[in-house]
Formats: structure tokens, C-alpha cells, sequence
């Protein structure tokens, strides 16, 4: 069980007081985010170990619903009154202070991020297996990018095909996945034109990293095909309206 003993963690209310700098810890900086909100965010972070430290917060994350569920008679579980949201090497939690206390939040982030290891992340998470079609009218930038980038159409799709990606974190638009663990060789900057639409279920790649569009939008990534959905990305009337969340592990796979 984690210790999660004021004392334990030499913790002061004040620190977590709206408009503190909160404290740092193991890495990263704790602090209140208005009202309603306890942010942890990584400090100074190597690009050599962004993966792992993402991996960190998946386990930050995994942790926190734990230890949440188990004060389940103080606090109310993740959804109720409350939100977990990782995101780019970071981590928020929304929550309710007529529910549950700041500081009670801040003992458990803190006390869970001293015990939080990549490792520990590293089988979690739902594999999707996601069809895809590279190229045509479904991917126009496929061609122009491997010209960009130097190499040929097929050896980008081959190395894209050939990565297991992992869900870092959610956002743009509802269901939106951005994925960690593109190739170095096939990141690009975002297209210096933006398009005013794009399709619905789009395949592209923007800086480190590559996404599906649930929905059509605008966006200034470079497209390179199409998802053929087995799943919607994001339905509302799921349960859980998003298909992949943050921790997953996404491959794609050619579509026949």
C-alpha cells in the first residue's frame, strides 16, 4: 500500500495553495492549477528519453485509478466528480473540492509518482491492429513527403508499417490519438500550407508523430492515407466514446 503520510513526503498544504509554484519532485513540478485542478508536469526533459518519460505517466496514470479505487470510501472513483488527463509528458487531475480535498489529491500524485516506473507501463495498454490504406487519392502527400525526406514512397510506408506507436496523449478534436514512436527518418515539419478540409479517417504524419482523424477538419498535416475503420475512432454513444486512449499500443497494418 502506498504511504501517503503528509509527514512522509515532507508535504505543506501551502505549497498547493491557487497561485503557488506547488513543489518538484523526483523529476517534475507538482502544482494547483486554479480551483479545480492539480497539474504534474516533467522539468527539463531529454529528447533521448521523452518515450520513457512518457511511459512514466501512463504508469502515473494506472497508479492514480488504483489508489483512487482504493480510498473508494473518501473519494469517489475516476469519472465520478473527477477526470485523469495525461497528456504530453504531463498529467492533470480535475476533480470536485466539495468531494475530495486538494491536498488529499496532492498526497496521492505525489506518493504515486515516487513509486511510478516505465516499466510498469510497458504491457499495459489495448493493442489495436489498425487497416490502413497508404497513398492514392486517400494519401496525396505520400509521394511528396518521401521526396521531402528522401526516399521512396514504398520504404515510408514499410517503416511507418514496421513501428508499434503508443497513444501519448488526446486532443485537437475528440478522439483525436497523437501517437509516439514515429521513425526520425519519416518526421516532417507540418505542411506550410494548411488544407481546409480534411477527410474523415485521414492518416498523417505532423513532427514526431503520426494520427488518424476521427472527424473531417481542418489541419496542416501531411496525409498519407486513410484508415479503413473496423471501429469508429470516437463514438459518442460508446461507453467509452474514444477508441484509443492515452497508453495504448497502435500498429497498422495494410488493408487488402
Amino acid at each position: 500500500m502506498l504511504n501517503t503520510e503528509a509527514g512522509h513526503l515532507n508535504f505543506k498544504p501551502e505549497d498547493f495553495e491557487p497561485g503557488s509554484r506547488g513543489l518538484e519532485l523526483d523529476g517534475a513540478r507538482i502544482y494547483r492549477f486554479g480551483e479545480t485542478a492539480i497539474v504534474l508536469d516533467i522539468i527539463n526533459i531529454a529528447a533521448t528519453h521523452r518515450l520513457a518519460t512518457q511511459a512514466k505517466i501512463y504508469a502515473l496514470d494506472h497508479a492514480l485509478r488504483l489508489a483512487l479505487q482504493n480510498h473508494a470510501t473518501t473519494a469517489p472513483a475516476p469519472g465520478v466528480g473527477m477526470d485523469i488527463v495525461p497528456g504530453d509528458c504531463n498529467l492533470s487531475i480535475f476533480f470536485n473540492p466539495e468531494t475530495l480535498s486538494a491536498t488529499r489529491i496532492c498526497q496521492l500524485m505525489m506518493s504515486c509518482w515516487q513509486h511510478a516506473s516505465g516499466a510498469q507501463a510497458r504491457d499495459q495498454g489495448t493493442i489495436h491492429n489498425l487497416q490502413v490504406s497508404y497513398g492514392g487519392r486517400s494519401g496525396p502527400d505520400l509521394e511528396p513527403l518521401a521526396r521531402q525526406l528522401s526516399l521512396q514512397p514504398e520504404a515510408l510506408v514499410e517503416r511507418h508499417m514496421q513501428a508499434e506507436y503508443r497513444v501519448a496523449f488526446l486532443g485537437f478534436q475528440p478522439g483525436f490519438a497523437y501517437l509516439h514512436g514515429l521513425h526520425a527518418t519519416l518526421q516532417a515539419p507540418r505542411r506550410q500550407t494548411p488544407r481546409q478540409r480534411i477527410p474523415a479517417n485521414s492518416l498523417a504524419i505532423g513532427g514526431p508523430y503520426t494520427a488518424i482523424y476521427p472527424a473531417a477538419t481542418p489541419g496542416g498535416w501531411h496525409i498519407i492515407g486513410s484508415y479503413q475503420p473496423g471501429s469508429l475512432l470516437f463514438d459518442p454513444a460508446r461507453d467509452t466514446p474514444s477508441l484509443l486512449r492515452a497508453g495504448d499500443r497502435v500498429r497498422f497494418e495494410r488493408s487488402c
